[in-house]
């Protein structure tokens, strides 16, 4: 698990606050996110992390629960410091905690204003593109 990974980080991870879920199905995942002010993660660049797309990205901002990421793929393009959640600047540890440190500073108020932004984004809502693709396949005809 993260504390044997990273030992030094032992006691901050032992904060009530944070919790460890390990493997889980994906409805008991879905439902822990749902109850979290942000989902992290926190990937290395290679070239299966740049040539997907994180699904469980795109279903944490359809539940408007905003991210704490590396900018594998092209997250960066999906999120905004502070707005919409937290991207770092490079896939580096060092980067990483300065955006995972900066999500933490933010008060209650600005989780909740943070959230309602990823509820508001459409841009992963498979629902947004059902007229689009409709058109696309009645121009086939």
């Amino acid at each position: 698990g993260f504390i044997e990974q990273f030992p030094e980080y032992e006691s901050a991870a032992r904060d009530e606050k944070i919790t460890f879920h390990g493997f889980c199905d994906n409805k008991t995942c879905l439902e822990a996110i749902a109850r979290a002010d942000f989902s992290v993660f926190a990937r290395l660049i290679s070239q299966p992390t740049l040539a997907g797309f994180p699904t469980k990205f795109s279903e944490c901002m359809a539940m408007g629960v905003p991210s704490v990421t590396t900018p594998t793929s092209d997250l960066k393009d999906y999120i905004i410091n502070g707005v919409n959640g937290f991207v770092s600047e490079s896939a580096t540890y060092d980067s990483f905690e300065k955006a995972f440190a900066e999500s933490c500073k933010v008060t209650e108020e600005q989780i909740t204003e943070i959230h309602k932004n990823c509820k508001k984004d459409k841009r992963l809502d498979c629902m947004s593109y059902v007229k689009i693709l409709g058109d696309y396949f009645d121009n086939m005809k």
